[in-house]
């Protein structure tokens, strides 16, 4: 949490505080330097693919530290610094710094810990569709990306997201208990949505949206579409991609 932090903004730090979207972008970078390495033939390729991925001159800098509260707890705190060094010997410039707080528990914690949230089945559908999330493409003899919907020219296509309602789990506050509040963020790589964020219910678990072919022009005549749920306590869960189709518009006579 960057305001916790004096001095920490978000020009600092290597991560977006729209959390939805970090967990999206690690997951396609995670895929994307996946594939590079296998699409490397040997052993010059995969060199010369870790070259280009290097952040020379720049150099990671990691720093951890702890801190104890009153009763069994203990946070560890981890500081990434992403450092350019400095010539004549003058101190390294931080380029970037993100910071991030990992409790660890001495003894077994009273309460029960949060769990993430988890999609029902389907978790999300497409046109009216259940739709179809493309297979790891770093996998070998992985399938080509199945089509789960299409978008006319200038038309819209609903998507719905459904959660299981043992998502919304129930904490103590203090002498009283509440009910975790679920979040859901929808993405694309074309078009746009019509509601950005969705907020399902325990009674009302499905929430959703339309893809609009609007904005942002679709590559190729293609679409991935996202979805991410959140529970605001750090339970997360990501569905996608998937594929949408999207035909170009029809020229004017």
């Amino acid at each position: 949490r960057l305001q916790c932090y004096e001095g920490q903004d978000e020009t600092k730090a290597l991560y977006e505080w729209d959390y939805g979207k970090q967990l999206l972008y690690t997951q396609i970078l995670r895929e994307k330097i996946g594939q590079l390495v296998a699409d490397a033939a040997d052993s010059a390729a995969r060199d010369a693919a870790a070259s280009a991925a290097d952040l020379s001159p720049a150099r990671l800098s990691v720093e951890v530290s702890g801190r104890g509260d009153a009763g069994s707890r203990v946070e560890v705190v981890v500081r990434y610094r992403v450092l350019r060094p400095a010539s004549g010997g003058a101190a390294p410039e931080v380029l970037r710094e993100a910071v991030q707080r990992i409790p660890v528990w001495t003894t077994a914690p009273t309460a029960a810990l949060n769990t993430s949230p988890v999609f029902a089945a389907p978790g999300v559908s497409i046109g009216g569709a259940a739709a179809t999330a493309c297979g790891d493409p770093t996998q070998p003899a992985t399938p080509a990306c199945p089509v789960t919907g299409t978008l006319a020219p200038g038309g819209r296509l609903l998507v719905e997201v459904a959660v299981t309602p043992g998502s919304f789990q129930d904490y103590p506050v203090g002498e009283r208990t509440a009910t975790e509040t679920l979040a859901v963020s929808f993405f694309t790589s074309a078009g746009r949505f019509t509601q950005e964020r969705g907020a399902p219910t325990r009674d009302a678990p499905t929430t959703s949206t339309e893809l609009e072919d609007d904005k942002l022009v679709a590559p190729g005549g293609r679409a991935f579409v996202w979805a991410v749920v959140r529970d605001l306590r750090g339970g997360q869960a990501a569905a996608g991609p998937y594929l949408v189709s999207v035909p170009a518009t029809p020229a004017a006579p």
